[in-house]
């Protein structure tokens, strides 16, 4: 069904007229003393959030001859990311390591990437989903190094750079390969070039590896996995942690919508695909998966500071969220969904809750921050929730994710792939508790400075009214678990193949 192109587009209007806006503000700026820069960033996002709820009563709809989709797919991605960067606009106002001055230029950048992930997961065509990434990371670069006297992120922000230049490389590559065989970039017409007329087993196989690898980048994939942690310690943690999960919400999308399209086509029972061409590219991917998960899990057990942690239990979540492909069917590929909500919001709570430690302290390492829990009684639970709902520590949140997932494992008959999950989730739990254990301990974190964004009791108030915005929606997933998972489901059906 194709419709308006106007009406397709008009999330993207709406983050776009946002940012003109302010950008506008910015430059008639004269010492006013009250700003509404943060209000405009929130109801912009606000607005687009709404249009891509109310885009559910369209059904799956194509724009511009197909470059532009609106399917569950993308509505779904989109309503994650514009959700993602609410609560971050709102952590962003409330952190002490953001200067007042470079307050716009954050938001700015925050919807650009956010426009960008919007761009991606709505393509239906190859060149229009390289811009989209390219918008991302590009905005992405500029945010984690937006405090330039800071070595630390500018090194971060060098170490993005290279993998984003290998990753753009390998996606025309293959992008270029897929036109010399079906002489378009419509995803769908690629399709249908494919079905009819398949991939040699040595070009099938060349162009899965440089998507992969060029995909893989942005999810935080084996092998271009470790600028996740130098990303989150270079960054502003607020910044860091809404920049890798967006990276990872476009990742996955476009791989998602890749994979179906070109190394895949439905069969007969609804819900299911097969491999399409000559290679079973799962085998390979299962083995990605299964080592993102376990070097992820190692590395980070190996970490002594809390941001290298958690940046590794990112890459460790990665390999677990590949299976959902792996598996080829609609239960898979739903809790891989299910499971991207989780993490998005446990990793966003988790940065959020640590934020006040990381500001009262000199460093993140485990030395510093030992005996934190004591001083901030709210703060620590919070923590304790995040980390545990996002490696799935039993009956939190993240775990429903995983054993659905584990379900659509072992009904495809993947065994060894369900025991390497399994191993897999108990390294990160290892993990967590061990970090949790440091956080309880008795140290320099004892003596930590406890203040809000302005070092008032009132900033106090706020961060923690913050973390309650923060803790129910997660609260909540536990208590309609079930509704979201099979909802999420839905989605994948949804999609237009």
């Amino acid at each position: 069904m194709t419709t308006n192109g106007v009406l397709v587009l008009l999330p993207e209007l709406l983050i776009l007229l946002t940012i003109v806006g302010l950008l506008l503000a910015e430059v008639g700026y004269y010492q006013e003393r009250m700003r509404l820069v943060t209000l405009t960033a929130l109801l912009g996002v606000g607005s687009a959030f709404l249009q891509s709820l109310l885009s559910l009563l369209f059904g799956p709809v194509r724009a511009f001859d197909g470059m532009l989709t609106v399917d569950g797919l993308s509505i779904y991605f989109k309503i994650l990311a514009y959700m993602f960067a609410l609560f971050s606009i709102v952590g962003i106002s409330l952190s002490n390591r953001i200067r007042l001055d470079r307050r716009v230029e954050a938001y700015v950048f925050v919807l650009s990437s956010v426009l960008g992930v919007s761009i991606t997961v709505s393509s239906g065509h190859l060149l229009l989903t390289f811009f989209g990434l390219q918008l991302l990371c590009l905005s992405t670069l500029f945010l984690i190094a937006i405090d330039g006297r800071n070595r630390i992120s500018v090194e971060a922000a060098v170490k993005y750079f290279a993998p984003w230049v290998i990753s753009s490389a390998c996606f025309l590559f293959g992008a270029g390969i897929l036109f010399s065989v079906a002489h378009t970039f419509n995803l769908q017409e690629i399709h249908a070039a494919l079905v009819a007329h398949e991939l040699t087993r040595t070009s099938g196989l060349v162009v899965f590896l440089l998507f992969f690898i060029s995909i893989g980048f942005q999810m935080g994939a084996f092998p271009a996995i470790h600028w996740v942690p130098d990303v989150l310690t270079g960054g502003v943690p607020v910044l860091s942690s809404l920049l890798v999960t967006l990276s990872r919400l476009a990742g996955f999308s476009v791989f998602i919508r890749l994979v179906s399209l070109f190394f895949s086509q439905s069969t007969d029972q609804p819900g299911t695909w097969r491999v399409l061409g000559q290679i079973d590219w799962t085998v390979i991917l299962s083995v990605c998966s299964g080592v993102t998960l376990l070097y992820g899990g190692l590395l980070a057990l190996r970490q002594k500071t809390i941001l290298r942690r958690i940046g590794y239990l990112f890459v460790s979540q990665t390999g677990f969220l590949m299976m959902g492909v792996v598996v080829l069917n609609d239960i898979g590929m739903g809790s891989m969904l299910f499971h991207l909500l989780i993490d998005g919001m446990a990793a966003l709570g988790t940065i959020a809750s640590l934020g006040g430690f990381f500001e009262g302290l000199p460093s993140d390492r485990f030395e510093d921050v030992q005996g934190t829990f004591s001083v901030a009684a709210w703060e620590s639970f919070c923590v304790v929730f995040f980390l545990a709902s996002f490696v799935g520590i039993p009956p939190f949140p993240g775990f429903i994710a995983k054993f659905a997932m584990f379900e659509s494992i072992l009904v495809q008959k993947w065994y060894l792939l369900a025991l390497v999950g399994l191993v897999g989730m108990i390294l990160n739990m290892v993990s967590v508790v061990e970090l949790l254990m440091v956080l309880m301990g008795s140290g320099k974190g004892n003596q930590m400075v406890w203040a809000g964004a302005d070092g008032s009791t009132q900033g106090i108030v706020l961060k923690k009214a913050f973390l309650v915005l923060l803790f129910l929606p997660l609260a909540g997933t536990l208590f309609f678990c079930e509704n979201i998972l099979n909802l999420s489901i839905q989605v994948v059906r949804y999609i237009l193949w």
